[in-house]
């Protein structure tokens, strides 16, 4: 019998664990390094406010996406249309002001929220809209702008300070308003905005407090906690006051509209007044009272929002915080942000290590970038945002 020599298996073991376990060291430590490099990048970013605009933008697309919710049932919309300035002129006559209001008195509403500047008379009938307003559920607006003790724009004159709140509004940076402004000032000093006026009006059973720290507002047992910067894809804002991310109903009006018109030719459905909150005000586009929103796709006129929907936007959202459902964004905590950038750069490094086939690494790379908007826009219809504009 023939004895062959021993293959030198083993050998050619030992050769192809040794260039496996390099390989992989060499390339969890391509990896680690790599990552490191690009959270250090992106976290530098994030400080210096690089990527704010574009977590903003990703924001406004997927709010887009979301479905739209009916009308408010509660709020009713007296608005002031193109039609009606050509038949009552601008600015409205008080006389004509105190008898919109007194229409929709007579149907008894819970509160009525006149979004309209009167800081200097307007006649005829001045004396007819200062007896409208010695009723004590009717609110007006001021605007404080940089003139908070005063008011760059006075509050009407016949209203007491409990009944007046500020229309001001905070647009971000790029122009688009995507917080609410409730409230500005502290215990000796507090300046209510007119759509909290309006809501604590209409539960005028619930008590008002604010946090001495800074941190949240409530009514009743619904709290409100106050924007802060780092919140979301938001890094650097102007968040004085107490601010909240903005829920839209929809890209319209948030509630039923009714033009001065009929109100004032009578034509006024009892339900939609009957213990709700109207508000009176503009959405006439040559009063320029408008402002771009989460839907402005290209900041156009098509999807502009006037002042009066804004405030009913708001109103309905403080309604549903202290009615119970959901209304107030949440947001991933600095830690959970921190890891959830550490997976995605270790994924991408991995992926990029190991598919060496640029179209299979391009293919791939679509694919998880579809799946991780799939699952921000997934949570962000449940009012959580997820930062994914990096």
């Amino acid at each position: 019998m023939v004895h062959l020599p021993a293959l030198p298996l083993n050998r050619y073991r030992q050769k192809l664990t040794s260039f496996i376990t390099s390989y992989f060291n060499f390339g969890c430590r391509a990896i680690l390094v790599s990552s490191l490099l690009a959270l250090t990048c992106i976290s530098t970013g994030k400080r210096v406010n690089l990527f704010q605009h574009l977590e903003l933008t990703s924001f406004d697309q997927l709010t887009r996406l979301q479905p739209r919710q009916l009308p408010d049932s509660r709020l009713l919309i007296v608005e002031i249309t193109e039609e009606d300035l050509e038949t009552y002129g601008w600015p409205l006559s008080d006389e004509i002001v105190a008898d919109i209001i007194n229409q929709i008195q007579q149907i008894e509403p819970a509160v009525i929220g006149l979004d309209i500047y009167r800081n200097t008379p307007q006649p005829p009938g001045k004396i007819n809209l200062v007896q409208e307003f010695q009723r004590s559920n009717v609110i007006g607006i001021m605007n404080a702008g940089n003139q908070p003790d005063s008011g760059e724009v006075e509050a009407p004159q016949g209203l007491p300070p409990e009944r007046i709140g500020f229309n001001d509004l905070a647009i971000d940076p790029d122009g688009v308003l995507r917080r609410n402004l409730i409230f500005v000032g502290n215990a000796e000093k507090a300046y209510y905005s007119f759509p909290l006026r309006l809501a604590l009006a209409y539960h005028n059973e619930l008590a008002f407090k604010v946090d001495p720290e800074g941190n949240f507002l409530s009514i009743g047992t619904a709290k409100f906690p106050a924007l802060n910067a780092g919140d979301g894809g938001y890094s650097d804002i102007d968040n004085r006051g107490y601010q909240v991310l903005m829920r839209y109903r929809s890209y319209d009006a948030p509630a039923r509209t009714l033009s001065i018109s009929k109100v004032l030719a009578g034509q006024i459905p009892p339900e939609w007044v009957k213990g709700k909150i109207v508000m009176i005000g503009s959405t006439a586009s040559s009063l320029k009272d408008e402002f771009f929103t989460p839907y402005s796709l290209d900041q156009t006129a098509e999807f502009v929002m006037a002042g009066v929907e804004i405030h009913a936007q708001s109103v309905s959202q403080i309604l549903d915080v202290i009615a119970g459902p959901p209304a107030l964004y949440r947001f991933l905590p600095q830690w959970g942000e921190f890891l959830l950038q550490l997976g995605c750069i270790v994924l991408a490094g991995v992926l990029g290590w190991h598919i060496r086939r640029p179209a299979v690494l391009l293919v791939t790379s679509g694919l998880i970038v579809l799946g991780i908007w799939g699952v921000a826009g997934l949570v962000l219809t449940h009012l959580i945002w997820i930062p994914i504009g990096v």
